[in-house]
């Protein structure tokens, strides 16, 4: 990638970083759509509790991680005694984790990639995201453009899953 891949050259961490459009907007793209994704468990949950109108004032600074369990409380109550539910409920549960998992990787990482010269060439190592933890190794993912629209695709997918499988549930009364 060049300084020609992008026109951030006023912005000089992006010419350091050499993000191109390509990834910023793949970047992008998974944000939406997991954010797409969040705010479906916040409406998953009103519906669970047949508050509707109150959906936004429930969720609204809820944490996605703790949405999740919040959903996952309210599924397995409704879902009591049919393993079937319960087991794709676990198996949904897992995947939305895994996918805001992805999302707080990319999203909250520092970009960077490695270069290099001989002397006559520049040379640019792939990009990658790396999120710092506190007390553990860096976690150091790709950050190539078909990973991130990858991602977004997959929650998109999940989403809809999840849409199917709420639709089971409601209405009907709770136990």
């Amino acid at each position: 990638m060049t300084d020609d891949d992008n026109d951030w050259g006023q912005w000089g961490c992006f010419t350091a970083f050499r993000i191109g459009r390509d990834e910023l907007a793949a970047l992008g793209a998974l944000t939406v759509a997991s954010q797409e994704l969040e705010f479906f468990v916040g409406t998953s949950i009103a519906s669970l509790l047949n508050a509707f109108a109150d959906s936004d004032a429930l969720t609204a600074d809820v944490p996605f991680k703790t949405k999740i369990q919040i959903l996952g409380a309210l599924v397995l109550r409704r879902v009591a005694g049919d393993a079937t539910k319960t087991d794709r409920w676990k198996f949904l549960e897992k995947r939305l984790n895994d996918a805001r998992e992805d999302r707080n990787h990319f999203v909250h990482s520092i970009w960077t990639h490695d270069e290099w010269t001989d002397g006559e060439r520049t040379y640019i190592d792939e990009l990658k995201a790396v999120k710092m933890r506190a007390r553990k190794e860096p976690s150091v993912r790709p950050a190539d453009k078909e990973t991130l629209y990858g991602m977004a695709r997959k929650a998109e997918k999940l989403a809809d899953e999840l849409a199917g499988f709420i639709f089971e549930l409601w209405p009907g009364p709770s136990p």
